[in-house]
């Protein structure tokens, strides 16, 4: 008997391995299951099976021959011949999107399921089209290719239809958008470059790849062309002419809208204003693509190049966070496996707490409990006796920040009462003052495997977290409450505040947000917030914080703009965070010439390096000649809590 997909009902597998066990079966009787790795599966079903683990190779040169593997030839070479180069284009985004998820939470922010049935719906979305178009013809035209709905379809259905993070869609949205254009026919077509920028030396030079500024031309007949630059990186070069595509492939002029792209954009050298950065191509899509010369293709792909986190759009050095965050994963289940219950600690611990003799002596108590007993008074020369009070006056409570702090407030000292109450207790009873309680034996089991207790974790924190350091971390809270009450911060909020050490940052954005648009009587879907690294001079409709570090790119002090790096992270500064009203902010198309230097990107914003919990989106300066792709490939993001 075979029973498929076990760990979707956990619980009753519980029920099955009992009847296993009182059933009496034939010799020649077996049981397969299959599952995914689940943390609910029972243990000692596990044990008692024969377990082979299958999981497929990984890396972008596996994933394609796994999918051409799985192709037949007579499909990859049905007419039109333009067909196997729209399966190649597929086959790399579908190997891009699974390789990104090894480098969770930066390839995404979460494990999102995709899987082969995504790949073939793909497939036969794109027969579909390409039927339609052929009519049995042996060629199309690619610019006769629906490449919006293709586009639309990938985003929104067969692979977004999966993702639940704005950011995460933005990214697919950009791999799909490069991919899938009519550019993907040229022969020297890079289905993944790497953005580098140009050595000094070499700045004059005018190669495939280069990014530049181009005014473009809008109307063939009158030569007429787009009053500002766009920019645009070289495809192809002859001798006295360049072929170029823009980035942005549709611009707006009155109420028409204008594709970019839709014809080939030959320009003259003198018309092109050259950028200190390329898009390097990594690998190009094969001359021939029947089924053969695709197989031969893939064979031939560079092991080392595909293995580079570049190709993916993430930063070079991205397997050191994954290294990482397998190491931090790897010793909380240590911890695990300091369960109290193993050997002879649960009965060591039974005997103790069902003592009920008021004499009981202190040396009958186990060594374990002892050794508790010293960490919780230590953890408790360090935690307050109590919460100092919020400054309150008869119109506190219309400021925003008032609210916001005494929720703040109440929070902290709830938690700070149970902590307080519970160690004394805990302690009394090691010293043989206090009988036990069902509450103590919790309490006891959770703080031996360096857990925090559930009472006390009433905000969301990095669950990897000891409860060492948990307390370490809560007591800088507290402080800094303990300091907000003093300076009356709400009335007057112009100190540097430590972010991620609020119970609720996101909050306190909102408030801030509803503080600065009554104090200027600005509505509040016309506030856009601004981050200003290293500005740690408070300034009109202004937040100092500190504690913030950026994933995915580096910060460059003199200009204040983000760079490109191959750290995978960076502590920022004390910076400043600014709503600005929005009417006071060109938008960053908003230009007639040259383009500016300098435009901003939306990047998001997380409690922490998990990246599970997204508290809200700043904009931060970039150079304008970097593709906006870049940051989103590379999953910028500022996290506001860190170790």
């Amino acid at each position: 008997m075979c029973l498929k997909n076990v760990h979707l009902s956990p619980q009753w597998l519980s029920a099955l391995e009992k009847k296993l066990h009182r059933l009496q079966k034939d010799k020649n009787f077996r049981l397969f299951m299959t599952m995914e790795i689940h943390p609910k599966v029972p243990a000692t079903l596990l044990r008692k099976s024969k377990i082979i683990i299958y999981e497929p190779p990984l890396g972008i040169k596996a994933s394609l021959q796994r999918t051409f593997n799985n192709v037949s030839a007579n499909r990859v070479n049905k007419a039109p011949e333009e067909r196997s180069r729209l399966y190649i284009l597929l086959a790399w985004l579908h190997a891009v999107v699974l390789e990104r998820l090894r480098f969770e939470p930066i390839g995404w922010s979460k494990g999102f399921e995709f899987s082969e049935t995504d790949l073939y719906c793909a497939m036969d979305a794109l027969d579909e089209w390409v039927d339609r178009l052929s009519a049995n013809r042996s060629n199309i035209d690619p610019n006769e290719i629906p490449w919006d709905a293709i586009h639309k379809m990938l985003v929104q259905f067969v692979y977004g239809g999966r993702i639940d993070n704005a950011f995460d869609t933005g990214r697919l949205t950009s791999f799909t958008e490069n991919l899938f254009t009519t550019e993907a026919f040229n022969s020297q077509f890079a289905l993944a470059s790497i953005c580098q920028q140009v050595p000094p030396n070499n700045r004059n030079e005018v190669t495939i790849g280069r990014l530049g500024y181009v005014y473009p031309l809008i109307n063939a007949k009158t030569g007429e062309k787009l009053p500002k630059e766009m920019l645009a990186r070289i495809a192809q070069s002859s001798d006295d002419k360049l072929k170029i595509v823009f980035l942005d492939k549709h611009v707006v002029v009155g109420k028409k809208r204008i594709s970019l792209n839709s014809g080939e954009n030959w320009i003259a050298p003198s018309d092109f204003r050259p950028q200190p950065f390329e898009m390097q191509p990594a690998i190009t899509v094969p001359l021939k693509t029947k089924f053969a010369d695709i197989q031969t293709w893939v064979q031939d792909v560079d092991d080392g190049t595909t293995s580079n986190p570049a190709v993916i759009g993430l930063p070079p050095r991205a397997e050191l966070l994954i290294l990482a965050n397998r190491a931090a994963e790897m010793c909380a289940q240590w911890l695990d496996l300091q369960d109290v219950e193993t050997g002879n600690a649960l009965e060591e611990l039974s005997a103790v707490l069902n003592n009920t003799d008021k004499n009981q002596q202190a040396g009958t108590v186990p060594a374990w409990m002892k050794a508790l007993r010293e960490s919780a008074s230590k953890w408790k020369e360090n935690i307050p006796e109590k919460m100092s009070k919020l400054k309150e006056s008869p119109e506190s409570i219309k400021n925003p920040l008032f609210r916001f702090m005494r929720r703040e407030f109440l929070l902290g000292g709830r938690i700070l009462t149970r902590m307080n109450e519970e160690l004394t207790a805990l302690m009394q009873f090691v010293d043989g003052e206090i009988k036990a309680t069902n509450d103590l034996r919790q309490l006891f089991t959770v703080l031996s495997k360096e857990q925090v207790p559930k009472q006390w974790a009433l905000y969301t924190v990095d669950n990897k977290l000891g409860v060492t350091r948990w307390i370490v971390d809560f007591v800088k809270r507290i402080q800094q409450l303990q300091n907000i009450g003093q300076i009356d911060y709400v009335s007057d909020p112009k100190a540097c505040l430590w972010l991620g050490g609020l119970f609720s940052p996101e909050g306190f954005i909102a408030a801030t947000r509803q503080y600065v648009a009554a104090k200027n009587k600005w509505p509040l879907e016309s506030l856009r917030l601004n981050l200003e690294i290293g500005q740690a001079q408070w300034k009109e409709n202004s937040f100092i914080f500190e504690g913030l570090t950026l994933y995915g790119a580096g910060w460059d002090k003199q200009s204040g703009c983000l760079v490109l790096t191959e750290k995978t992270s960076t502590a920022l500064p004390a910076s400043r965070f600014v709503w600005a009203y929005s009417q006071d902010n060109k938008a960053d198309t908003d230009y007639n010439g040259q383009a500016p230097e300098v435009i901003s990107v939306p990047i998001p914003v997380y409690l922490n390096a998990t990246f599970k919990e997204l508290l809200f989106s700043t904009r931060m300066p970039v150079f304008s000649a970097l593709p906006n792709e870049i940051w989103t490939q590379r999953a910028v993001s500022i996290s506001v809590w860190s170790t």
